[in-house]
């Protein structure tokens, strides 16, 4: 699941992300404000609108995953692969993406934010529009990098001399954004991951979300966890716990992991399910590894107890079974199991049954082993 349209289209299953379009059109009724006159000062910061259910069938089917019809026909996009108003003055907007032309939110919630100009009267030939690409999505990743790309695209601004200055996703926030704060510019931004506050304490550009009183105002992109938790929940009934990967290669990107993390040990009763961990990912090559070590069966063949046992055991029938080994694995499975509160205190055993076994313990670390092979079951049913 994710909470990122474009990371679905991209092949992520679905989930319910923020509405970019109309995250575009809330900041092109800002942009029409400031071109109209009012100080982006009076203007309030606002959260995203709405949120957009989103699926990619593909993946789904990859998943063996059927998505309910009536879900289904709830969501926004479905994917199938991995009176003008007249002015004297032209005014000129000039917008900094995070990364490149087309990539990403950006390019969504600038067709939003034009969506929202035509209709309101600005695209008729009395406005031009100026961009700078930072290109930070695979072409200058490093933090120095970012920051060079930042440089840059301040002096295209100071040089072009523009009405506003639009600002979207976070490398262009943090790295043009800040640096225009107190300036003659009025700066709206868009598709801020990281809350507002975040960026206010590194410098200050607001003194509340209602009433920034500064030259900035914007529309953040907090995602929707919450929401999609509960989507997948309804989708997967019989789900109980998950494990967050976050996607750390970026400051920004493990700053939202953290709020999240923090929100969920805050708010645990809001999501539906468990989240077992919280991973954080800097490579593909890891990222590949997790997935493979929580891909893993962790079904245990057995779970018994009595008045004072809990008993834990696993069958693989076949010869020369190496017990060290499925103890080893089986205490690693066992890690998964919800004990109920009432058994915690019971001693716990491991039983493992084979046709033969390359050597027979009755001891591994803390638990006490019991190995049963074909004759001692043989001798068990004469």
């Amino acid at each position: 699941m994710g909470v990122n349209s474009v990371f679905i289209k991209l092949g992520l299953f679905g989930g319910a992300g923020v509405d970019f379009r109309a995250m575009g059109r809330a900041a092109g009724k800002k942009a029409v404000r400031i071109l109209q006159g009012v100080s982006a000062s009076e203007i309030p910061i606002e959260d995203a609108w709405g949120y957009a259910i989103v699926f990619n069938l593909a993946r789904a089917k990859m998943l063996d995953i059927q998505v309910p019809p009536d879900i289904l026909g709830a969501a926004r996009e479905v994917y199938n692969f991995i009176p003008g108003i007249s002015r004297d003055k032209e005014s000129t907007v000039f917008i900094v993406q995070s990364y490149g032309s087309g990539i990403g939110c950006g390019a969504l919630i600038e067709n939003g934010m034009m969506e929202m100009l035509k209709r309101s009267g600005y695209m008729d030939g009395k406005i031009r529009f100026l961009h700078f690409y930072m290109e930070t999505e695979r072409k200058y990743l490093s933090r120095e990098e970012i920051e060079e790309r930042g440089k840059l695209a301040l002096q295209e601004i100071y040089k072009a001399d523009p009405d506003i200055v639009v600002v979207l996703d976070d490398n262009a926030i943090e790295f043009v954004m800040l640096d225009l704060v107190g300036t003659r510019y009025p700066v709206l931004f868009g598709g801020m991951n990281v809350s507002p506050e975040y960026y206010n304490k590194k410098k200050l550009f607001m003194k509340t979300r209602q009433r920034p009183d500064f030259n900035v105002t914007g529309v953040t992109e907090e995602p929707f966890y919450e929401k999609t938790f509960k989507l997948m929940k309804y989708i997967l009934p019989k789900a109980t716990n998950v494990v967050f990967l976050c996607p750390a290669s970026t400051q920004f990107l493990r700053l939202m992991g953290m709020e999240f993390e923090q929100y969920l040990r805050l708010h645990p009763e809001l999501y539906p399910l468990h989240v077992k961990a919280f991973e954080y990912v800097t490579t593909f090559k890891r990222y590949k590894e997790l997935i493979k070590q929580y891909d893993q069966d962790k079904e245990i063949d057995i779970i018994a107890y009595d008045d004072s046992k809990l008993v834990f055991g696993e069958c693989k029938w076949k010869d020369n079974v190496d017990s060290e080994k499925i103890c080893k694995e089986l205490i690693e499975k066992i890690q998964y199991v919800d004990v109920p509160n009432n058994l915690k205190n019971h001693k716990k055993e491991l039983w493992i049954f084979a046709k033969s076994f390359k050597s027979k313990i009755d001891q591994f670390e803390d638990y006490e082993v019991k190995c049963f092979d074909l004759s001692d079951l043989e001798k068990t049913y004469k």
